[in-house]
């Protein structure tokens, strides 16, 4: 909430060096030029398609796997921590906007830069998720890397498939653990996430085209109800 006051106070402070018209000039100026970056990028993947993801992707895995790296530390997810903080921010600085528009005794409080506000905010997030991750949601379809063929297939094909899986699992059922009831013990969620970095370590042997940089254990997303309810399906940033 003292973060929220400050940015008003760096608002007001500003109103006195220029007017309200240069300072939403101001904002709109930053606001086109993140909308533009955004833009840029996104007709270069467009046109350019596989030769610009065979320089974007090991940039965004690189980006990916430092963050991940550092934030290592971190027993829970902090993306999702900083989710709530930004949803908390937006919604305190309106109120703080609003009480300022009431309460204000000096001249007539203009809304329009604090709105270009939160909009430049917004916009500076959405350049820095797309420069970063974001342009990955436009890569090639993975199929074409694993030299796979997609195309309908007939029911009969399916079943098949899915009883031959079927047998696979069963005959690995006894390398599993289980307790006097037959339940297998999968352990915690810990102590599956710390395997899963080795697993992923397995599969990029057999398949480099999943290599995404440093591996680091999944974590714990503690509000994955309202995650879900938002239709976020997980934590994407690899904090």
């Amino acid at each position: 909430m003292i973060f929220v006051v400050e940015l008003g106070k760096w608002g007001e402070n500003m109103a006195t060096k220029y007017t309200w018209k240069q300072i939403s000039i101001k904002l709109s100026l930053c606001i086109a030029a993140c909308l533009l970056i955004i833009g840029i990028l996104y007709g270069l993947a467009m046109i350019f398609g596989e030769r610009f993801f065979s320089i974007y992707s090991p940039f965004s895995k690189w980006i990916s796997g430092a963050v991940g790296f550092v934030f290592s530390f971190a027993p829970f997810s902090m993306a999702e921590f900083i989710l709530y903080g930004l949803i908390l921010f937006a919604i305190g600085y309106i109120i703080f906007t609003i009480i300022r528009a009431f309460t204000r005794t000096q001249g007539k409080y203009n809304l329009l830069p604090c709105l270009l506000r939160l909009v430049l905010i917004a916009s500076v997030l959405a350049a820095i998720f797309i420069v970063f991750w974001g342009l990955n949601y436009l890569a090639p379809p993975i199929e074409h890397k694993l030299g796979l063929a997609v195309e309908p297939q007939r029911e009969s094909t399916l079943t098949a498939a899915a009883e031959w899986y079927a047998a696979q699992v069963n005959a690995e059922q006894n390398l599993i653990q289980r307790d006097a009831d037959g339940a297998g013990e999968g352990g915690s969620f810990r102590d599956i996430a710390l395997k899963i970095p080795e697993a992923y370590k397995n599969l990029i042997k057999a398949e480099p085209v999943f290599d995404g940089g440093a591996l680091t254990p999944p974590k714990r997303v503690t509000n994955w109800l309202a995650l879900s309810y938002a239709r976020i399906a997980g934590i994407y940033v690899p904090i």
